[in-house]
Protein backbone atom coordinates (compact mmCIF):
# COMPACT_ATOMS: atom_id res chain seq x y z
CA UNK A 1 0.00 0.00 0.00
CA UNK A 2 1.45 3.33 -1.07
CA UNK A 3 1.56 5.72 1.90
CA UNK A 4 1.25 9.51 2.13
CA UNK A 5 4.77 9.93 3.52
CA UNK A 6 6.22 7.84 0.66
CA UNK A 7 4.59 10.18 -1.84
CA UNK A 8 5.71 13.36 -0.08
CA UNK A 9 9.27 12.11 0.50
CA UNK A 10 9.67 11.04 -3.13
CA UNK A 11 10.24 7.37 -2.34
CA UNK A 12 11.64 5.27 -5.18
CA UNK A 13 10.71 1.57 -4.94
CA UNK A 14 12.78 -1.22 -6.46
CA UNK A 15 9.58 -2.65 -7.98
CA UNK A 16 8.43 0.73 -9.29
CA UNK A 17 6.27 0.53 -12.42
CA UNK A 18 5.19 4.17 -12.72
CA UNK A 19 6.30 7.62 -11.64
CA UNK A 20 4.24 10.28 -9.93
CA UNK A 21 4.89 13.94 -9.26
CA UNK A 22 1.41 15.39 -8.90
CA UNK A 23 0.99 17.05 -5.51
CA UNK A 24 -1.43 15.62 -2.99
CA UNK A 25 -4.71 17.28 -3.94
CA UNK A 26 -6.92 16.65 -0.92
CA UNK A 27 -10.55 17.68 -1.24
CA UNK A 28 -11.68 18.24 2.35
CA UNK A 29 -15.25 16.95 2.73
CA UNK A 30 -15.84 19.09 5.83
CA UNK A 31 -14.78 22.46 4.47
CA UNK A 32 -15.17 21.87 0.73
CA UNK A 33 -11.68 23.33 0.24
CA UNK A 34 -8.74 21.81 -1.59
CA UNK A 35 -5.54 21.32 0.37
CA UNK A 36 -2.34 21.00 -1.66
CA UNK A 37 0.69 19.15 -0.28
CA UNK A 38 3.83 19.08 -2.38
CA UNK A 39 6.67 16.59 -2.59
CA UNK A 40 9.38 17.64 -0.12
CA UNK A 41 12.11 18.28 -2.72
CA UNK A 42 11.38 20.56 -5.70
CA UNK A 43 11.27 18.73 -9.04
CA UNK A 44 11.25 15.35 -7.28
CA UNK A 45 8.97 12.38 -7.92
CA UNK A 46 7.97 9.08 -6.36
CA UNK A 47 7.50 5.65 -7.86
CA UNK A 48 4.44 3.46 -7.61
CA UNK A 49 5.34 -0.10 -6.63
CA UNK A 50 4.02 -3.06 -8.60
CA UNK A 51 2.78 -4.52 -5.31
CA UNK A 52 0.05 -1.85 -5.21
CA UNK A 53 -1.59 -3.55 -8.19
CA UNK A 54 -1.71 -7.10 -6.81
CA UNK A 55 -4.75 -7.88 -4.69
CA UNK A 56 -3.96 -9.67 -1.44
CA UNK A 57 -5.91 -12.86 -0.85
CA UNK A 58 -7.26 -13.23 -4.40
CA UNK A 59 -5.21 -15.09 -7.00
CA UNK A 60 -4.53 -13.35 -10.31
CA UNK A 61 -6.61 -10.24 -9.62
CA UNK A 62 -4.97 -6.92 -10.49
CA UNK A 63 -6.12 -3.36 -9.88
CA UNK A 64 -4.84 -0.05 -11.22
CA UNK A 65 -5.55 3.66 -11.13
CA UNK A 66 -8.03 4.70 -8.44
CA UNK A 67 -8.37 1.07 -7.34
CA UNK A 68 -4.65 0.62 -6.60
CA UNK A 69 -3.67 -0.04 -3.01
CA UNK A 70 -2.91 3.37 -1.50
CA UNK A 71 -3.90 5.32 1.55
CA UNK A 72 -6.61 7.92 1.04
CA UNK A 73 -4.09 10.75 1.07
CA UNK A 74 -1.55 9.00 -1.20
CA UNK A 75 -4.36 8.44 -3.70
CA UNK A 76 -4.92 12.19 -3.75
CA UNK A 77 -1.71 12.26 -5.82
CA UNK A 78 -1.55 8.86 -7.54
CA UNK A 79 -5.11 8.93 -8.89
CA UNK A 80 -4.45 11.39 -11.73
CA UNK A 81 -4.66 10.30 -15.37
CA UNK A 82 -0.95 9.90 -16.19
CA UNK A 83 -0.29 7.63 -13.22
CA UNK A 84 -3.54 5.69 -13.77
CA UNK A 85 -2.59 5.03 -17.40
CA UNK A 86 0.90 3.91 -16.40
CA UNK A 87 -0.49 1.55 -13.75
CA UNK A 88 -2.94 0.14 -16.28
CA UNK A 89 -0.15 -0.56 -18.74
CA UNK A 90 1.88 -2.31 -16.03
CA UNK A 91 -1.13 -4.39 -14.97
CA UNK A 92 -1.75 -5.41 -18.58
CA UNK A 93 1.87 -6.43 -19.06
CA UNK A 94 1.88 -8.39 -15.81
CA UNK A 95 -1.37 -10.17 -16.74
CA UNK A 96 -0.02 -11.03 -20.18
CA UNK A 97 3.24 -12.38 -18.77
CA UNK A 98 1.37 -14.48 -16.21
CA UNK A 99 -1.06 -15.88 -18.77
CA UNK A 100 1.60 -16.71 -21.36
CA UNK A 101 3.87 -18.41 -18.81
CA UNK A 102 1.03 -20.10 -16.87
CA UNK A 103 2.25 -18.75 -13.54
CA UNK A 104 0.34 -16.64 -11.01
CA UNK A 105 0.88 -12.88 -11.17
CA UNK A 106 2.54 -12.93 -7.72
CA UNK A 107 5.32 -15.14 -9.06
CA UNK A 108 6.23 -12.99 -12.06
CA UNK A 109 9.46 -11.10 -11.26
CA UNK A 110 8.88 -7.36 -11.19
CA UNK A 111 12.05 -6.94 -13.25
CA UNK A 112 10.38 -8.63 -16.25
CA UNK A 113 7.47 -6.20 -16.00
CA UNK A 114 9.88 -3.26 -15.77
CA UNK A 115 11.85 -4.56 -18.75
CA UNK A 116 8.72 -4.78 -20.89
CA UNK A 117 7.63 -1.30 -19.79
CA UNK A 118 11.02 0.15 -20.73
CA UNK A 119 10.88 -1.64 -24.08
CA UNK A 120 7.60 0.18 -24.75
CA UNK A 121 9.19 3.55 -23.81
CA UNK A 122 8.15 3.87 -20.17
CA UNK A 123 10.35 6.06 -18.00
CA UNK A 124 10.83 4.41 -14.60
CA UNK A 125 13.53 6.63 -13.16
CA UNK A 126 15.03 10.04 -13.87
Amino acid sequence: MLQEDEVLKGTKFSDGIALGAWPVEFHDPDTGKIEWRFIDQPDDYYSIPLGCLIVRGVDNLLVAGRCASTTHIAQASSRVTAQALAMGEAAGILASQAASSHIPVRKIPYTTVQSALRKHGAILEL
